[in-house]
């Protein structure tokens, strides 16, 4: 048997335990009685229980749609009709609206289950078990239970979160459906057809007490059927009897789940396991989204957000550019807490396509000089378009991109004709084939038959070619002029079966965009978004709720007997008290529970700086500046801080224009004999140019390099007072990159606790993906950062990872790098690891335990000495930090009714150090809290979310031994983790989430920098099938260094 782990006592052996309905376990006759920990062998998996709730849902908390580009304002349950296997020959109840739909054999005889993903599977394959089915033998997800509520703070306060609570009539009953198209659909066709499916007769009495998320889910107050029901419709409608008979038919099926007695759940009181609370938190979903998805003048975009799409002139929206405008909508999510049922609404802001002409928006992007011709199809890719050549009803398609070679060449009989090698041909060279007795091809989806208007060649056929231009012109009278002929054609269809129509005849609709925003639509967005508390509170209730039809006037919520109560939640906050800083000098007090000035105080450890240069780089013929004076201030700042240095050497390099970067062949950035820091005075701020320096010099010669932009207000600033301010700013991170140590926490300032503080190695963990308009498959970019002993320097480790894969896949390599580093540091290994593992969201948990934790075990049993593995492997605790969640708090009015408008730092913000952890906090099965660790500069603070996944460090005392003046272990890691976040090495203020977090953040846009050529969306689209971890690894001479701050 392989090597014993013994500090993980929360998950053992699955042949050893046995899984109780209710998620719990029995004790093992081998397992000690707590709080002494159990044995199980390392080179296990964590046993865990499949989390349903996230792979039907996906994340409570998430936006459900990442590619959306979004700003912020900072920023017992009884299911017990199990659908049963049907015989072979027993066929599901058909009720027609039309003949020619028939199921296929897999579909009638297949049990009505809810398929990954959180849809309906209209493919028909990779079914799950359903979601009333109790949870599979030895797969229960143990996680820590909450320890016992904090009390430690320097004072108390009650807060308003952005939380409504979703109340119950009695005597509801929910009937919740999964549905099935055949053939398979998805997007806005099926949509359409689930629409035109409850537009039929015989759901004219149950459509008041029916909703539906229009993509595979259903939710009805009473029964539609005693057996599953199959309906046939066909897409269009309107029809004639004789067109409905000639119609294509798609069979709808609508397959009972299970049914949610609500009068079995105290709503007011959630104590339910994952799986039991999984089909009433996505029928409450689908119940309350109804309105926003089938409402004519609401958008909604992704899963829980919706704007208003009135015309109304004084609606919350501006300009960003002559085809794009930033909209304030609203987010809302159906949350389960220890309160109860509540409803999580915040404001959200997106860019939206201006209604227009395509014409315009094209020729937009094309004048666009961050944006290359051959990102513009992509950017297109999804717009709806109204095509305003079809005089006689109004058609919606979506475009798919341009016309291209090799459109339709593997399902049409004679695919279309592109005269021209350009990107995005013309409609002069883009020509099809017409003929009078179009033959047909096995379609797209079994079962399905398509008409083609081509023939293989050498075929004797009646017809013709056609270009695009000549068929508009004979069959709608729409001439292309030269100007339209310059302008590509669009594919409305897709790859397989090509529809293509010039620009001029198509309509952009306002709709949400996902094209990345420049720099000064960016900035026009930031001022947008960024808003105080108490105004976002108005708009929320004076417009959130109606926009989102949760107002009690709503008659769409009567029939579910549900509605949602109209005044914010109330929850209870602590302020923590802040740390004692110490510098080299004396200690610094915090002030505002915020931040310090740094004055003439010299860093705690200043690593002296020898031997370094000065790049200038510079276009035209000479410098704007003459840098030396600048130089010489800068090397002043750097000595009062403590860097003990003298003048660099000063080297200018000119470029040609500002399109030019340094290429490989540069010898500037060659490691100069003696040299170890360079210097590099920027021209302007060009990411291209940034990009290579770094490039250069961390990964090829290993120079500690740092950029500053020599312009006005920066480093050639006139005014010495903000010059001083910039160089002290870049003497920090100056420091930190040599190793030095800016400041630290007083003596027993972290918790003053032996066994935790100078034992534990902290670290932070986080993953970056391709944006959208990277090369296919570029990678994402793994980063880990490790502290010492004082938690004052963290190196990084980099690892490619599979293209949008958030689970770390190389994290056992990583982890061990580290520890062999503080084990030559130190020549000890650490006695405890505390995690922070930044960016999944809830409905990842389940796979950080299944596929992280066992790699952070195996690397500690292949790292510590086999002698140690029964009595000294380190203790382990992950904490999941989140940051993308829409939870918002409001500071009371001193009479509690009202929200504070003034205010702390000129906002309704609660102070920093606030903690909240309970009333909207998980239930009694978890341990989770909310911190607002700073001070926002503006606009609306959001706190950070903290999960306890795995707690070895913080449990080991047992029940009234917690060290002094904790009462429990609750209160360590809340101290711990908010202290934490003043020892951010860059600022001289505290940030809103702990150090690891946010060097794991940097270190990971560190390595987007290395693979800048496959991230640009302006470039041409790259082959990534040879990107190996070598290319985001840097000098193993910076390996340990702080090389990315």
């Amino acid at each position: 048997m392989g090597p014993k782990y013994v500090p993980g006592a929360e998950y053992v052996e699955t042949n050893k335990e046995k899984v109780s309905r209710r998620g719990g376990r029995k004790k093992l006759k081998d397992e000690p009685n707590e709080p002494g920990p159990s044995v199980y062998p390392a080179s296990l998996s964590p046993c865990v229980e499949l989390d349903l709730l996230d792979k039907i849902l996906g994340s409570p908390n998430s936006d459900g749609d990442k590619c959306w580009t979004t700003f912020s304002d900072s920023a017992s349950i009884s299911p017990s009709k199990h659908p049963t296997r049907r015989p072979e020959s027993q066929a599901p109840a058909s009720q027609d609206a039309g003949k020619g739909a028939q199921f296929p054999a897999t579909l009638i005889n297949q049990t009505a289950v809810l398929p990954q993903g959180g849809r309906a599977d209209n493919r028909d394959e990779k079914r799950i078990p359903s979601a009333s089915a109790p949870p599979s033998k030895g797969t229960s997800l143990i996680h820590p239970v909450r320890p016992g509520y904090a009390g430690r703070g320097e004072k108390t306060a009650q807060l308003f979160a952005n939380y409504f609570k979703l109340v119950k009539s009695p005597g509801v009953e929910l009937h919740h459906y999964s549905i099935t198209v055949a053939p398979s659909l998805k997007g806005n066709r099926l949509a359409q057809i689930i629409k035109n499916a409850l537009d039929l007769e015989q759901f004219n009495t149950l459509r008041p007490g029916i909703a539906t998320d229009f993509s595979g889910f259903l939710v009805s107050r009473k029964k539609l059927s005693d057996n599953d029901l199959n309906v046939s419709v066909p897409m269009a409608t309107g029809l004639s009897a004789d067109d409905l008979r000639n119609a294509k038919k798609y069979a709808v099926w609508f397959g009972l789940i299970t049914t949610l007695d609500l009068d079995q759940i105290d709503l007011t009181h959630m104590h339910l396991a994952d799986h039991e609370k999984l089909p009433l938190v996505q029928a409450l979903d689908i119940v309350l989204g109804h309105y926003r998805k089938s409402s004519p003048n609401i958008a909604a975009v992704g899963k829980r957000k919706a704007f208003s799409m009135n015309s109304n002139p004084s609606a919350p929206q501006v300009e960003l550019s002559d085809v794009l405008k930033a909209m304030r909508g609203f987010f809302s999510s159906v949350r389960f807490s220890e309160n109860g049922a509540l409803v999580n609404i915040n404001v959200s802001n997106s860019p939206f396509w201006k209604g227009g002409q395509l014409v315009t928006l094209v020729s937009s992007l094309q004048r666009d000089p961050e944006i290359n011709d051959t990102k513009i199809p992509t950017l297109l890719r999804g717009l709806r378009v109204h095509l305003t050549h079809v005089k006689d009803k109004t058609v919606i398609r979506t475009i798919s991109g341009y016309a291209g070679k090799g459109d339709g060449k593997d399902y049409m009989l004679h695919p279309p004709r592109i005269l021209s090698d350009a990107i995005g041909p013309g409609p002069q060279d883009v020509s099809f084939f017409v003929e009078k007795n179009p033959k047909t091809v096995k379609g797209e989806y079994e079962g399905e038959e398509k008409k083609v208007k081509a023939h293989p060649k050498g075929c004797a056929c009646e017809g013709e070619w056609i270009s695009v231009a000549k068929y508009f012109a004979d069959k709608y009278h729409i001439h292309c002029q030269d100007e339209d002929n310059d302008q590509p054609v669009v594919n409305i269809g897709n790859k397989n079966h090509p529809a293509y129509v010039p620009l001029k005849v198509c309509e952009v609709l306002e709709q949400a965009s996902k094209m990345k925003l420049n720099p000064h639509e960016t900035k026009i967005m930031q001022k947008f978004a960024v808003r105080t508390p108490d105004k976002n509170a108005t708009d929320i209730k004076a417009l959130g709720l109606k926009t989102l039809g949760l107002v009690k006037e709503n008659e769409r919520l009567k029939p579910f007997g549900l509605c949602v109560d109209q005044e914010f939640v109330t929850v209870r906050s602590r302020v923590l008290l802040s740390p004692t800083l110490t510098y080299k000098s004396g200690t610094k007090t915090v002030r505002d529970r915020s931040k310090w000035d740094l004055g003439k105080t010299k860093f705690m450890d200043g690593k002296p700086l020898n031997n370094w240069s000065c790049l200038n780089i510079h276009y035209g013929t000479r410098p704007r500046e003459d840098p030396a004076p600048y130089v010489k201030g800068f090397v002043k700042e750097l000595n009062n801080c403590g860097i003990d240095c003298g003048p660099p050497n000063i080297e200018n390099l000119r470029l040609d224009s500002i399109n030019t970067a340094p290429g490989a062949e540069s010898d500037w950035l060659n490691p100069k004999k003696g040299i170890r820091f360079l210097l590099i005075i920027l021209p302007n701020k060009h990411t291209d140019l940034y990009n290579q320096i770094k490039r250069l010099g961390d990964q090829k010669s290993g120079l500690l390099t740092c950029c500053v932009v020599g312009a006005d207000k920066k480093f050639y600033n006139p005014d010495s007072q903000l010059a001083v301010q910039y160089n002290a700013n870049v003497a920090l991170k100056i420091n930190l990159k040599l190793g030095g140590v800016n400041h630290k926490l007083g003596s027993g300032q972290l918790c003053n606790i032996p066994e935790l503080e100078n034992q534990t190695m902290v670290i932070g963990i986080d993953v970056t993906h391709p944006s959208v308009g990277s090369s296919d498959n570029a990678p994402s970019i793994a980063a880990l950062v490790a502290s010492d002993k004082q938690l004052v320097q963290w190196p990084a480790e980099l690892r490619t990872n599979t293209s949008r894969k958030e689970m770390v896949e190389k994290l056992g390599s990583m982890l061990e790098s580290r520890l062999i580093w503080w084990k030559e540091k130190y020549n000890d290994l650490p006695k405890n690891l505390l995690i922070y593992r930044d960016g999944v969201s809830e409905g990842q948990y389940q796979l950080v335990l299944d596929e992280e934790m066992p790699q952070i075990r195996r690397a500690c049993t292949s790292i510590y000495p086999p002698r140690d593995h029964l009595v000294q492997l380190p203790k382990i605790s992950l904490v999941v930090v989140g940051k993308r969640h829409h939870t918002r708090f409001m500071r009371k009015t001193k009479d509690g009714g009202q929200i504070d408008s003034g205010n702390y730092g000129k906002a309704s913000n609660p102070e920093p150090g606030t903690v909240v952890d309970n009333i909207i906090t998980n239930e009694s099965q978890g341990w989770d809290f909310f911190l607002q660790s700073h001070k926002p500069i503006q606009g609306t603070a959001r706190p950070a979310h903290y999960f306890v996944l795995v707690d070895e460090i913080f449990r080991q005392w047992p029940k009234g031994s917690v060290p002094r003046p904790f009462q429990n272990p609750a209160e360590i890691l809340e101290q711990v983790t908010h202290h934490m976040c003043f020892l951010f090495g860059r600022a001289t203020l505290s940030v809103s989430i702990p150090p690891p977090v946010y060097y794991a953040d940097i270190a990971c846009e560190r390595g987007r920098r290395y693979l800048a050529k496959y991230f640009d969306p302006r470039a041409k689209k790259l082959d990534t099938s040879n990107i190996t971890d070598d290319d985001v690894q840097v000098h193993p001479s910076l390996r340990n260094n702080m090389f990315y701050i």
